[in-house]
């Protein structure tokens, strides 16, 4: 679980604001010069004593949106960063908020592409060496234990769509594999922020503990029936799926202040005692103990 206040993550987004712009990015006209300024007029303000609620929410809504670029500024890896530019242009495209977005319309593109970068911020953060040879024309792919690890990144809007996510995912991901070629492995990686949270409308929560065992329980709720559509001994080379979710919570304990909230989870495919389950529980907990 990764955890910031929004004052923590404005601070770190004008580190990002920063770095961005110093890749040779122009953002002034993007969302992202939009969350800058939003941010920087109500500091401003804050300073100067000036309470103002809807500049308050807003402010709030903004750092939420913005904060997976911290992500990828404190984790993508630097040698990298040519294919990060290109795909930072694509990702500053996209409308203010997420529900602004049309899932079948290109407005979708920005956020989505966003996803991929953030995993691939995370996996680097592990020690994880991303493969980028291809020039980043497909979603991700690692080694890990000697095996090439092929990840495909969804990014559903409702139920149906987590469904049609799944199962193009598959339909990829057998594509990729070599047939009859040993040491491959495939993961679904899929992001139910949307989906579960579309406003990123915050809940009151008794600590941040009670918040994760919920979060966790509803990530689980959401990918254990794929689990059970799988038959393993039919699918050997796919291990399973990674879920995340972010959300702002409150803390009924602290004053009503925000934290933004960032939950893994791992669900593998295979039966305890199983070889892709077995290495998916070993990956996951060797990251960073992603298994529900």
């Amino acid at each position: 679980m990764n955890k910031r206040t929004f004052f923590e993550l404005a601070e770190k987004l004008k580190e990002a604001f920063l770095w961005i712009s110093s890749l040779g990015i122009h953002f002034d006209q993007t969302r992202i010069g939009q969350y800058e300024r939003i941010i920087s007029t109500y500091l401003k303000n804050i300073e100067a004593g000036i309470e103002n609620k809807i500049q308050h929410d807003r402010f709030l809504a903004v750092c939420f949106e913005a904060m997976s670029f911290v992500e990828v500024f404190e984790n993508f890896p630097r040698k990298h960063e040519r294919v990060l530019v290109s795909k930072l242009k694509t990702v500053l495209k996209g409308p203010l908020f997420q529900e602004e977005e049309i899932a079948k319309g290109k407005s979708s593109e920005a956020r989505n592409i966003q996803y991929e970068l953030v995993l691939a911020s995370k996996l680097n953060k592990t020690g994880l060496e991303i493969d980028f040879s291809n020039g980043y024309k497909e979603d991700l792919n690692f080694e890990y234990g000697g095996e090439r690890i092929y990840c495909e990144c969804k990014r559903p809007f409702t139920d149906a769509g987590l469904q049609k996510a799944f199962k193009e995912s598959m339909s990829q991901l057998r594509k990729r594999f070599t047939i009859g070629k040993p040491g491959e492995k495939g993961i679904i990686a899929v992001s139910i922020s949307r989906l579960s949270n579309v406003r990123n409308s915050s809940v009151v929560f008794d600590s941040p503990q009670l918040a994760v065992e919920a979060i966790n329980q509803h990530i689980t709720e959401k990918m254990r029936p794929f689990a059970s559509l799988m038959d393993s001994k039919k699918e050997p080379k796919i291990a399973g799926m990674f879920c995340s979710f972010y959300t702002p919570i409150a803390i009924s304990s602290m004053a009503g202040d925000l934290i933004s909230v960032n939950v893994d989870g791992c669900i593998p495919f295979g039966k305890p005692g199983s070889e892709s389950y077995a290495f998916l529980r070993n990956f996951s907990t060797e990251i960073d103990g992603w298994l529900n």
